[in-house]
Order: C-alpha cells, then structure tokens, then sequence
C-alpha cells in the first residue's frame, strides 16, 4: 500500500509487457472497485557496456586516446561520444561501431574530456548511457622544427631544431603527405637522419616527432617534401 503523494517504486523486472491497476482504500480498509487494467512495457537491455579504458579520472600522456569495453550479448552496434563537458553540449567526437569493442581518436588537444557509450539492438531500440568516463590528456612535447630535405648523390639527408637531453626522434618517409604509405619508420638519438635516395621517381614526404625519455610521444612536424626525377640515376 502507499499513502497519497507517494511513489510506487517496483523491483526491477525483466524486459517485457505489464499490466498495472490501482484501487483505493478508505480509512476503515474498505478497498474500492480496481481501475481498468493499464498497460506498460518495460525494457532495459541492451545494457551499456562495462568500460575497460580509460580509467575514471586518469591522466595520460598520449595525442591520441583508445578506448576499450566488453561486448554485450544482444547489442548490433554502440554509440559512443567525446565531449569537453560533463553534460555533453560540446561533443568533439562521436561515432556508431557495428559489433566493435573499441575505438581510438584522430589527434586530440591536450585538456580534459568526458567519454560515455551505450548499446543499440537489432531493431535500433536504444539503451541508456553508460556512466561518464572522465580522463586528461597532458602537454606533449613541442613537434620540432625541421630543415628542408638535402639531396646528395646517394643519400637524402634532413635535419631538424634539437631539443635538448632526454629527446629522441621519431622520424618518418612517406610516399603521401597524409602518411598512409610509410615507407621508412625509425627512432633516432640525434637532431638528423640520413636514408637512401629512393629509386623511384616522384614526391616524397618526411616528418618528424620528439620523444621523451619517458616515452611519450608528441605530435608530428608539418611534413617537408623533396622530388626524385627520373634521371636522377
């Protein structure tokens, strides 16, 4: 029984459809004629994935950030979404993943965000959020300033601003300016790095990152392009 004014709270039921009806009762406990009956459906699954990564409050030193959870049974797909704000009126990123359980970001400033996913059925019902994830992205280091390319007979040479103790070098050869095909990937001590002039004819592109002794990684230099004609050999 509850008393005027009160809430009925139910113990949670599984997924299915319900009927609920209410009568009144008098101060002697003469109870009324029952209401007709009214319907409700209740459905909570699919349920929001447990978040494995990130951790809850944690701050990393990363330009990226991959995210990680556990796949739920009856869930198509999952709806995720990156916002600089807790009530997530400013989403920097927000995808739907077919069956996947994890995602990693494009390049993302150095602050705080708020991370939240949920589940989505075969017939496109939709599941509540999971709880928000709050996590940081620290300063990385400075993408160091580099020199344009020199040719020589046999060896292509580059140069670039050095940081100091404590820095190595993260360079790479590409033969496209968004570095989908590497060609050369190598870690170095020093502010240069020399490599074989490539035998095909064409542009290429190199760039370059600073790596702390601890090993994060900062963002990449604009890349510098240098061009193999066909004669060169």
């Amino acid at each position: 029984m509850i008393r005027p004014h009160e809430l009925l709270r139910v113990e949670p039921l599984d997924d299915g459809s319900y009927f609920m009806q209410a009568s009144s009762i008098d101060s002697l406990g003469l109870e009324g004629i029952p209401s007709e009956p009214f319907p409700v459906n209740v459905r909570t699954n699919p349920i929001p994935p447990f978040i494995q990564s990130p951790v809850d409050g944690t701050e990393y030193k990363t330009v990226t950030m991959e995210f990680s959870w556990l796949q739920v049974e009856d869930a198509a797909k999952y709806q995720m979404e990156i916002a600089e704000d807790p009530d997530f009126s400013h989403v920097v990123d927000e995808k739907e993943l077919v069956r996947k359980a994890g995602y990693k970001t494009k390049v993302l400033l150095p602050r705080t965000y708020f991370f939240r996913l949920r589940s989505i059925a075969a017939d496109n019902y939709v599941g509540v959020w999971s709880d928000t994830i709050r996590f940081s992205l620290l300063q990385p280091p400075p993408a160091p300033s580099s020199e344009p390319p020199k040719k020589g007979k046999k060896e292509i040479n580059i140069r670039w601003k050095d940081l100091g103790e404590g820095f190595s070098y993260h360079f790479q050869l590409a033969r496209d300016k968004d570095f989908e095909e590497v060609l050369l990937d190598r870690m170095v001590d020093r502010s240069q790095c020399a490599f074989r002039k490539p035998r095909k004819p064409g542009q290429y592109f190199v760039r370059v990152s600073a790596v702390k002794a601890d090993g994060f990684e900062g963002h990449f230099s604009s890349p510098q392009s240098f061009e193999i004609g066909c004669f060169e050999w």
